[in-house]
């Protein structure tokens, strides 16, 4: 008998996967997961990434990225495609 990992009711009738008999039990299991995170016995881990806002690492540019150069081979390709398309010079 499988039995709900928060509450402990019977879910044998659920799907295969399931953990939690419902919604609300599977949010009370995040909220003790969340609880054990932030428990001050916890270790404290430093991110880089936490000391700046998600909105300042998804809007400022990107890092310039070094160029590598093409084989022999996709240089071959892409001198193919540009004669054979010619009216897509410049469309990004």
């Amino acid at each position: 008998m499988r039995s709900c990992a928060n509450c402990g009711t019977s879910i044998d009738c659920y799907r295969r996967q399931a953990r939690y008999c419902g919604g609300p039990c599977r949010a009370a299991a995040s909220r003790a997961r969340a609880a054990e995170r932030n428990h001050p016995a916890a270790p404290v881990v430093a991110h880089a990434w936490t000391r700046e806002s998600a909105q300042n690492r998804t809007q400022r540019l990107p890092d310039t990225d070094q160029w590598t150069l093409a084989t022999p081979a996709e240089e071959a390709l892409a001198d193919r495609l540009r004669r054979d398309y010619p009216d897509l010079r410049g469309v990004v």
